[in-house]
């Protein structure tokens, strides 16, 4: 009985192991193996950032010949991403616009849809600098204006040179030949912008500061009396060195100084649902005093960028959703302490450009970042070859139109008041 009871066991462990190692035929099931090796082609050189092209490819295919994807993933020195996944070609273009004069490595892992992965070696690539051409134009030299893209047409608005205030304004739909168009009175330190379809012009100083509101709906009617005055009985206080930016159906303005002095920076904010009935959202914004900064709307948030106290020059950035609720983005962001810079929204980005620092000197160089923490400076190359802009300039303004960045007016380290433009992209 025993020796029957060894027999049954032996014959009961054969027909386990066989149903375990088998396929039903006494063959052994097959062990998957991963893709081949995968091979990167392109990009491998640099000046690219629009539109780039990946290639690769795995050779030799896989080996039990099942159908390859692929991931694809993208490191700009902050984070990786994946850009692709799952992807079944063996080419694929990012339509997203990488940041410029970046270093950029990429990778690229096989699947075979059964758990077997093999990945790729690290390739990289830098992108260009940002382009840049100077020309001659005729909208009069001056510093401290306005620019505005209002109705497609590139809009100077006041500003002043060595013999004062310049009151002709101007209006240009490329940029170069510029004609005049009416304007109410000379002022410079003011602000301009776009809102409910209406070109405003708020604030400023000529033989005293201003605490009028303009606007106008139709700048090609040749006709000073086209301008509308806002009634201002909001308490509103006249001021200088201030931002007027538009965020979700409202308009604000932001700090400045309301002495005569021009020093005092104010720490408030207003806000205006029409441009006539203001409030003031925040009277002690944590950002504190803040003259001769910049303001941009950017990501649904009103961003105040460097700038001064009244005291010392800063380079932090502070963001709000609200106008009343402020952030500190970044302390010190990567470009130094700046006054009379200039700021833009392009290609997804905020973009700092020039102003002077401490030592008085004007800066030429072009800043951006994608969420206002992180900084790069983009660094500048023409066609003959690469190298810095020409001058540094501030008090200068900057304006997009049709994916180019328009640079205009301002004063050079030489004291000269500029009456051409650069054109960035």
């Amino acid at each position: 009985m025993k020796k029957i009871n060894i027999i049954v066991a032996c014959l009961a462990l054969v027909c386990f192991t066989c149903s375990s190692d088998d396929n039903g035929n006494g063959s052994p099931e097959p062990v998957n193996q991963p893709p081949s090796g995968v091979v990167l082609i392109s990009p491998t050189n640099n000046g690219i950032d629009k539109n780039v092209s990946f290639t690769y490819n795995v050779p030799d295919g896989d080996p039990d010949g099942d159908a390859i994807v692929y991931d694809i993933y993208l490191d700009n020195g902050t984070e990786e991403l994946i850009i692709a996944e799952n992807h079944n070609e063996e080419t694929f273009v990012y339509d997203e616009v990488l940041g410029l004069n970046r270093n950029y490595t990429w990778r690229v892992v096989a699947k075979d849809g059964n758990g077997g992965e093999t990945e790729s070696e690290t390739f990289s690539f830098k992108t260009r600098k940002a382009n840049y051409e100077v020309l001659d134009a005729n909208y009069i030299a001056r510093q401290s204006h306005t620019t505005a893209l209002f109705n497609n047409e590139l809009i100077i608005l006041g500003g002043g040179d060595a013999a004062g205030y310049v009151f002709n304004s101007r209006s240009s739909s490329g940029g170069v030949l510029w004609s005049p168009i009416p304007f109410i009175e000379e002022r410079i330190y003011h602000t301009a912008g776009v809102f409910d379809n209406k070109l405003w012009v708020f604030g400023g100083q000529n033989e005293e500061l201003l605490t009028s509101i303009y606007n106008i709906s139709d700048i090609s009617s040749g006709s000073e009396e086209s301008w509308n005055e806002v009634e201002n009985t909001e308490g509103l206080l006249p001021r200088i060195r201030h931002t007027q930016v538009v965020l979700n159906d409202n308009m604000y303005i932001i700090g400045g100084t309301v002495t005569t002095d021009g020093v005092v920076g104010a720490s408030e904010v207003w806000s205006s649902p029409d441009g006539v009935a203001w409030a003031k959202t925040n009277e002690n914004a944590p950002f504190g005093n803040r003259l001769a900064h910049t303001s941009v709307a950017f990501d649904n948030k009103i961003w105040v960028i460097a700038g001064s106290d009244g005291v010392d020059m800063l380079n932090d950035v502070w963001y709000s959703d609200n106008g009343t609720d402020w952030a500190l983005a970044t302390e010190h962001a990567g470009f130094t302490e700046r006054v009379n810079h200039t700021s833009v929204v392009y290609d997804n980005k905020i973009w700092v450009y020039g102003g002077f620092g401490n030592d008085l000197n004007s800066f030429g160089d072009l800043w951006y970042s994608k969420d206002g923490v992180n900084w790069h400076e983009a660094k500048f190359e023409t066609s003959s070859g690469t190298g810095e802009l020409p001058v540094g300039l501030s008090s200068s303004s900057i304006v997009v139109k049709d994916d180019v960045m328009y640079v205009i007016g301002g004063r050079d380290n030489a004291g000269d008041y500029i009456d051409y433009i650069i054109k960035i992209q």
